[in-house]
């Protein structure tokens, strides 16, 4: 599951019904994914909890880093790093990083990751053209099959 890299993040916000309190699993996914500190990506729930603010909130910061998401609903999976969603075992939908069919990362601390991924993720450069890898980050060829 988890790979032991500082790449991997958690996190910090649980889900908590009786509060309210929305849990920041796509937070500490696509910081995962972007190879991104917690605190570089924003509380998407910030703007407000409904589910169109909270999708604009992640558009509009994918964008601003140069990237678009793009949502498939596929019974096979891209070989590459993607997001995973779907139900998880304590009645919540969640989001995980995966790799081809493989949970590579559950960012919640149970780590059981989902029932079923109902939802594939891809992140997509807007300018396939002029993306590049940053030069402070290994190659990510180089960290293994995760």
């Amino acid at each position: 599951m988890s790979m032991t890299n500082s790449r991997w993040v958690d996190q910090r916000v649980l889900h908590d019904k009786q509060s309210g309190t929305q849990g920041d699993c796509v937070r500490a996914s696509i910081a995962s994914l972007l190879y991104l500190k917690y605190e570089e990506v924003p509380d998407f729930f910030a703007n407000g909890a409904d589910s169109y603010t909270f999708w604009k909130s992640v558009d509009d910061f994918l964008r601003s880093r140069g990237w678009q998401q793009s949502h498939h609903e596929l019974q096979s999976r891209p070989s590459g790093y993607h997001l995973g969603s779907g139900p998880a075992a304590r009645g919540v939908r969640h989001m995980v990083v995966m790799k081809g069919f493989n949970l590579v990362h559950d960012p919640h601390p149970s780590r059981a990751g989902l029932i079923e991924v109902d939802t594939v993720t891809l992140l997509v450069p807007l300018d396939p053209g002029a993306f590049r890898l940053r030069d402070d980050i290994p190659n990510l060829l180089e960290l293994g099959n995760g």
